[in-house]
């Protein structure tokens, strides 16, 4: 019987969320944030498929800030869409590092 429910265990999916942290370079201040959350994290996308999407100035110098989304169960980012969203509010802003898990 134990052998039975491991089986079925390793066997069945298991939903997972995934969490997309992103670096953006040509951030430095509140604006910046304001059009990236806009952009990005006020949609219906982002509604429906994010349990937390949200976009911070980590350093003003360096112009370095940080997107994180964390989605619903079973949903993955589409980081090409987000990318082009980002590039959509201005050339300015690239992304220099994707980190998801």
């Amino acid at each position: 019987m134990k052998i039975i429910i491991l089986i079925l265990s390793l066997l069945s999916t298991t939903a997972f969320a995934e969490t997309v942290t992103l670096t953006i370079e040509g951030m430095h201040c509140k604006g910046c944030k304001e059009s990236i959350t806009e952009k990005v994290c006020d949609n219906a996308v982002a509604k429906t498929k994010y349990e937390s999407c949200t976009v911070e100035v980590v350093d003003k110098k360096t112009r370095k800030g940080q997107l994180v989304i964390v989605t619903k169960k079973d949903v993955k980012v589409d980081i090409p869409a987000i990318k082009s969203g980002i590039n959509d509010v201005g050339s300015d802003y690239k992304v220099t590092q994707e980190i998801v898990k």
